[in-house]
């Protein structure tokens, strides 16, 4: 009987440690994957907001770039399924060795349990994660008192009509000029762009090169392009990749590029340059065809 209460008391420690390594493993893993994706990430887009963070999480990823893949899967997913497989080995060695074995799995966990709460309070931090919140549950009527729908304002062209060509440019911003000019870099990359804008109109939002100073939900490419047609900010409520399965973008909201294709015979046309199906923008712009 001693001998029976011995052997599953033996059985039980040993599933014990088991239970304890394969925690310990996924732990450590874990916390080099967020690591290493919250680095990769504020490397990647140093001025991300997380209106941004949450549309992209929750827009299909169909046509995102190939090397930003790539570039993902080095820097973050490589070097957690290094971890995955030295951690294992480790693991496997020290199986025979009980106090050892314990304590590899003690230091894993809490050295992944570490850094996991590092990489969230960092995030947490640079995207602003509680005034996101706290904006999300405050309620006000700007929209309401403010908004004019294009197709209840009475637009009235010239005889001689214009054609109006809209351009947008995908992942470009001023930031590439040079100092000088109101850019990040010692050196100039958009040197021509930098030129048409000081030899036009230049709608900046300061002396030097530069845009119109963007609203919440209106700082990236898509939310940029939305807010400029429709005088709203890109606020969604759709749940994980769902716009992928939708037939249009918003369909209950007129733009001015709608408006105008249905009121004027010039041609309005524009252009994105970038793999339309990133992020949501055929599905934009099929329905400002189609409407």
């Amino acid at each position: 009987m001693k001998h029976k209460k011995q052997k599953k008391t033996k059985k039980a420690k040993k599933a014990g440690r088991i239970l304890l390594a394969v925690f310990a493993v996924l732990i450590g893993t874990l916390g080099v994957l967020l690591f290493t994706s919250e680095r990769w990430m504020r490397k990647t887009w140093p001025n991300l907001s997380m209106e941004e963070l949450v549309y992209q999480l929750k827009a299909p990823i169909a046509g995102t770039s190939h090397d930003l893949l790539m570039s993902y899967v080095c820097s973050s997913a490589l070097i957690a399924a290094a971890a995955l497989i030295l951690l294992i080995l480790v693991s496997i060695f020290l199986r025979e060795k009980r106090k050892a074995h314990v304590a590899f799995g003690m230091i894993c966990i809490a050295a992944g349990a570490a850094s996991i709460v590092y990489s969230i309070n960092d995030v947490w931090a640079a995207l602003d994660v509680k005034e996101y919140l706290k904006n999300q549950s405050t309620y006000n009527t700007v929209v309401e008192d403010n908004y004019v729908d294009p197709d209840r304002v009475n637009i009235t062209f010239p005889e001689q009509k214009r054609n109006l060509i809209y351009l947008y440019l995908e992942s470009m911003e001023s930031t590439y000029a040079d100092k000088a000019s109101g850019g990040a870099f010692d050196k100039n990359y958009i040197p021509e762009l930098t030129q048409l804008a000081t030899d036009n109109i230049s709608f900046s939002n300061s002396e030097l090169l530069g845009g119109g100073q963007p609203t919440v939900n209106a700082t990236w490419t898509i939310a940029g392009i939305f807010a400029q047609t429709s005088g709203l900010p890109l606020s969604i409520g759709i749940q994980r990749n769902e716009m992928a399965y939708q037939a249009s973008f918003f369909p209950e909201i007129n733009t001015w590029v709608m408006s105008w294709r249905m009121k004027a015979t010039s041609s309005i046309s524009s252009s994105v340059q970038s793999d339309s199906s990133a992020a949501g923008k055929s599905t934009l712009k099929s329905t400002a065809t189609t409407k």
